[in-house]
């Protein structure tokens, strides 16, 4: 392409991604991937130009037919993390966070007619974020926004003109000056940019270390350890020249210590339709989606010569609840019931299984690739009569890092609250649960207290809570159903605070709302806190607990959900 026609081409690109812009969802998020990748890329998410490094660090990626660059990031990112305008990637959720440090060649670089100096620390601080929840376009910078390179080619054309090529090098990076020129971008009429240093290899290279089941392995060598973390620091200097980016790409790719073959994990499923699926292993996917098919059964075996390692596993089967655990090629799950698997959980048995972890993820019905559970913990769902359609499985060496995301492999929906409150005038009131309302409303009658009690399925979740009370104040915590508040005082509730507790209360969320004197209903408050008022002497008149599975949408509007005078 021309120095000319590339000029254009970045002019228009530019002109959508930096206009006026509200949270949207591409046009084509849903999966178009099919059972089998076709090949792999390296992606990488950098914030450089902040001083922050990698957002996400180089890693390998499977690609598949139908995917663009926009498929790419809404499965590996997740959809719900990244604000669309139209097909350009506007922000990504939960990037904002770090320290920002502007790197001083961006601060020296030449002015502009319309935005003034470059900026400083200072000056991007000042600047700031447009929302508090993400890195967007013109954060710290009215030029700032995030622009992508494939082989260190920045495209012309939207995410969505990007066909993913087995090999690629995809770097997703941050720009704070100049539309890229301090990223390297050189486009006739715009800014000189820092430096157009090729960093391809070595993006390459880090994808495949971070993505090798030996990575642990490989950073216990302490002079391996080294190389890496200068790698990464010349990754990350705006300033390092080719000379200094191929010295320790030699280094490092011939300092790759030497271990022990890893371990091999296979599995097949059964499916809906379809009968037993070949073999798959390593992290490939078992099962479909998009197909609307249930898995019925599960077999799983763990290669590994001259080691004694094994592996168990058990399955939430409809209408059957957990199995109880198989082992070793074992058929979990039902043949010929025509009945769907829910969850899973596996483990590693054997004196040697202490060497290593197992990683395991599932596609399930309604809510797509669920995050990667390990080492027993569960991954699918309970208590909604959702299908699982798919898994991959992965052994690992001990500690070694996640293939990917952790935060949310299962979601349960058989943990209930129930709660009760003393009412002036009529005392206890019977049990509510599950967002039902206890108290009054429309009758002037104060809360005077309240007991709240988990029904936790068996999971090691309780619940906390204390409440702001009349000459009082805020009472110190109660749990599991002992009250708070007072009896026979006459002293009115005025606020509420409540939180899950447990070693698995991060499988939900409480959410609560309070109908409050001369206010009428407020908005949900959650986990820990604080709903009602403060400092007006207004009395709580009625309340709704409810627990739903982590980071599920509220049950309502949760604006003004508390009011301090104080």
């Amino acid at each position: 392409m021309s120095k000319i026609k590339q000029f254009m081409s970045m002019i228009l690109t530019l002109a959508v991604f930096f206009s006026y812009s509200i949270p949207a969802m591409a046009a084509d998020t849903i999966e178009t991937q099919t059972n089998d990748p076709l090949g792999t890329i390296t992606i990488a998410v950098e914030k450089f130009t902040l001083g922050e490094g990698y957002y996400v660090e180089p890693i390998e990626i499977p690609y598949y037919s139908g995917d663009t660059g926009i498929t790419v990031l809404n499965r590996f990112l997740d959809s719900g993390n990244i604000v669309w305008k139209s097909n350009y990637l506007v922000g990504i959720i939960g990037a904002q966070a770090g320290e920002v440090n502007v790197p001083d060649c961006i601060s020296k670089m030449e002015s502009h007619t319309d935005f003034g100096e470059a900026p400083t620390t200072a000056t991007a601080l000042a600047e700031g974020l447009t929302y508090p929840n993400r890195l967007s376009e013109k954060d710290y910078s009215p030029m700032s926004g995030w622009m992508y390179s494939v082989d260190n080619d920045f495209p012309g054309y939207g995410l969505d003109g990007y066909t993913p090529s087995d090999g690629d090098v995809f770097r997703l990076q941050f720009t704070l000056w100049g539309y890229g020129a301090d990223l390297g971008q050189d486009f006739q009429g715009g800014m000189t940019p820092i430096n157009e240093t090729d960093k391809t290899e070595l993006t390459r290279l880090l994808g495949e270390i971070n993505s090798s089941p030996n990575k642990s392995q490989y950073l216990k060598d302490a002079q391996f350890k080294a190389l890496y973390d200068q790698a990464n620091g010349i990754m990350e200097n705006l300033e390092a020249t080719n000379k200094q980016v191929q010295n320790i790409y030699d280094q490092l790719k011939a300092g790759i210590p030497a271990v022990t073959e890893s371990v091999s994990c296979t599995y097949q499923t059964q499916i809906e339709n379809v009968g037993w699926q070949a073999v798959k292993s390593n992290g490939e996917t078992s099962g479909t989606f998009g197909e609307s098919l249930r898995l019925e059964g599960i077999k799983i075996n763990i290669d590994a010569p001259g080691k004694d390692l094994g592996v168990e596993y058990q399955t939430h089967v409809e209408n059957l609840g957990w199995q109880g655990f198989k082992g070793n090629g074992d058929l979990s799950g039902t043949e010929g019931k025509c009945l769907r698997l829910e969850g899973i959980q596996i483990r590693l048995t054997g004196t040697d299984a202490d060497k290593y972890d197992i990683y395991y993820r599932v596609h399930a019905q309604d809510y797509g690739w669920l995050d990667w559970a390990k080492n027993g913990a569960s991954a699918g769902t309970e208590g909604f009569g959702l299908r699982l359609e798919g898994i991959e499985v992965k052994v690992v060496q001990k500690d070694a890092a996640a293939p990917g995301k952790t935060n949310r492999p299962f979601v349960t929906g058989n943990i209930h609250l129930n709660y009760q409150t003393h009412v002036e005038n009529i005392g206890w009131q019977e049990l509510k649960k599950d967002g039902a309302m206890s108290g009054t409303s429309g009758k002037s009658l104060r809360l005077e207290g309240i007991k709240i009690n988990v029904d936790n399925a068996g999971y090691d979740v309780g619940i906390s809570y204390q409440t702001h009370i009349q000459d009082i104040g805020w009472q110190e915590f109660r749990t599991n159903g002992v009250m708070s508040g007072t009896e026979g005082e006459s002293k009115r509730l005025e606020g509420i605070r409540i939180s899950l507790t447990g070693a698995d209360a991060d499988l939900c969320d409480i959410y609560y709302q309070v109908h409050a004197e001369n206010i009428g209903w407020m908005g949900w408050a959650k986990n820990g806190a604080s709903a009602g008022t403060e400092g007006f002497g207004y009395r709580l008149e009625g309340i709704r607990i409810v627990v739903v599975p982590k980071d599920a949408a509220a049950p309502g509007s949760s604006e003004s959900a508390f009011v301090s005078n104080n």
